[in-house]
């Protein structure tokens, strides 16, 4: 039977109740993972648990007797420990392991829930609000319609007696060629299920319940991307799933084939754009904002768009140069840096920057004009400079002399 088939009726509330608190095959083979990792341990050493292992969270009689984490450091420590001295599991890995436990136990909880094919609630009915399938990537919603996915919604009696929603995830079904194997052959008929909402019910216990529901087996994480891409319309929050079915033991990752009507392609890059996100080029090519920060600007005058070589930065603006000449700004003539008003100074018809004009020019301490250091000798320009008698060779200011010579030259020379 189709694992979807499985999942009806749709809009029909159920309840279930796990009587018993046991982890799961799952939860026990990530605590196994842990255990077998001796970098749990910093390097000292690994263990593997018996595969028989009693996954009951509490147990109140026998040799074995405690919660699991506990019951585990004592089988530790009596398997190991006999005829020799053996460390004891660390506190932190025991405390990781009552964390895996826990995400993974029936906790003899009572789930109230209804799977469907309608997708318009409102944001935050379901414990999702702020979820961006409902606000910046609605197109999800579409594409999840368009390939026969499911959502399953879960509820909690209020003061009232009513049922109210506070929580969700949506339920997948890919195809055999969507999925990625160690070894073997792929599994075909399985679901997976993705972005659980609230944070504060995690995906695990979501597909624990399917599962259970189901009589069927989950595995978790695993990659998952629609067409490689984890964060287009199709949100995928971490770039994880859990999956579902018969035969997942060797599931590596889930990797969708679906058409994106809502992206379209940068013409720079190739890669897709939500229609919220895209850039325009000089051409008016649509470009995604990765490429359009890399190689374009906006100038924040004119609004118009121009290679990013062709930006002028003043004063942390970006302007095209036609605006930043409207603006009253100028490029020094020497280095090209452009200028505020205030920090352009003159000099034989050209722009420059205080830096540039000091190398090359200075104001006659005399007149105040302005001229190439050349021309200057002692701060004095030519004309400012006192200069000899053609008689006397005595300096004066050229303003004292007449026809060369100095008044009392000039007297003695008509005498």
């Amino acid at each position: 039977m189709n694992i979807r088939d499985m999942l009806y009726p749709l809009d029909e509330k159920r309840e279930y109740h796990y009587a018993d608190k046991f982890v799961s095959p799952e939860g026990m083979r990530e605590i196994a993972k842990l255990l077998s990792n001796s970098d749990t341990y910093n390097g000292g050493y690994s263990f593997q648990i018996p595969d028989d292992f009693d996954p009951a969270w509490l147990i109140t009689s026998g040799e074995l007797q405690g919660t699991l984490p506990k019951r585990i450091a004592h089988w530790y420590h009596e398997t190991y420990g006999k005829g020799r001295t053996v460390k004891n599991i660390p506190t932190k890995v025991l405390a990781e392991i009552g964390n895996i436990a826990s995400k993974h136990c029936g906790n003899g909880q009572d789930y109230i829930y209804d799977i469907t094919d309608k997708f318009d609630w409102c944001s935050g009915n379901f414990g999702d609000g702020g979820s961006c399938f409902f606000s910046s990537r609605t197109g999800a919603r579409d594409m999840l319609r368009e390939h026969d996915s499911l959502a399953i919604r879960f509820y909690k009696k209020d003061s009232y007696g009513n049922d109210k929603g506070y929580g969700r995830a949506w339920i997948v079904f890919p195809e055999s060629n969507e999925i990625s194997v160690s070894s073997g052959p792929k599994p075909t008929n399985v679901c997976l299920v993705f972005n659980s909402y609230p944070s504060s019910h995690p995906l695990c216990r979501v597909a624990r319940l399917i599962a259970t529901i189901l009589g069927l087996s989950y595995k978790g994480t695993i990659d998952f991307s629609n067409n490689g891409e984890t964060d287009e319309t199709l949100w995928i929050n971490n770039g994880r799933c859990y999956v579902i079915g018969k035969g997942i033991e060797n599931v590596t990752e889930i990797n969708l084939q679906w058409k994106d009507e809502n992206l379209m392609t940068c013409a720079n890059c190739g890669r897709g754009i939500l229609e919220d996100d895209h850039c325009h080029d000089p051409d008016d090519e649509d470009i995604c904002e990765s490429c359009f920060s890399s190689y374009y600007f906006c100038c924040e005058r004119c609004g118009e768009t121009f290679n990013q070589d062709d930006q002028i930065s003043v004063s942390d603006h970006g302007y095209c140069e036609w605006c930043a000449e409207k603006k009253g700004y100028a490029p020094c003539r020497d280095c090209g840096e452009w200028l505020e008003q205030d920090d352009q100074k003159e000099a034989h018809g050209n722009t420059y920057c205080e830096s540039c004009w000091e190398e090359r020019f200075g104001d006659c301490e005399e007149c105040g004009e302005t001229f190439c250091l050349n021309d200057l000798k002692e701060g004095l320009c030519e004309d400012c400079r006192p200069v000899p008698c053609d008689g006397c060779e005595v300096e004066f200011d050229r303003k004292d002399l007449e026809d060369g010579l100095c008044e009392e030259c000039r007297t003695k020379e008509t005498e």
